[in-house]
């Protein structure tokens, strides 16, 4: 668990992704102060990924118990091959 906040903490992507996307939200003429409102931003932004990532994982995690069950173990090959077969016939349509 350290070594993943370390890791997130060093990360300069997240930085650089709170340095370019909030402040475009923050009202210098607001009544709350700059640093309050860059706080509340970035709990509420921090929120709502936690719950994306939680619903991912729940979803991963339906799906798994699905295939792993074995009832519907063939989707998986079957799904994959019509994806590929998919963007293999928009690569050949797609005019460079």
């Amino acid at each position: 668990m350290r070594d993943s906040v370390i890791v997130e903490i060093l990360n300069p992507k997240t930085a650089l992704f709170f340095l370019t996307f909030l402040p475009q939200f923050v009202d210098p003429a607001a009544a709350f102060p700059l640093w309050l409102q860059f706080l509340l931003l970035g709990m509420f932004v921090n929120l709502v990924f936690s719950i994306a990532d939680v619903a991912a994982v729940g979803i991963a995690s339906v799906t798994l118990a699905r295939v792993a069950s074995g009832d519907a173990g063939w989707i998986v090959p079957k799904a994959c091959g019509s994806i590929l077969i998919g963007l293999g016939v928009a690569l050949v349509g797609h005019q460079v």
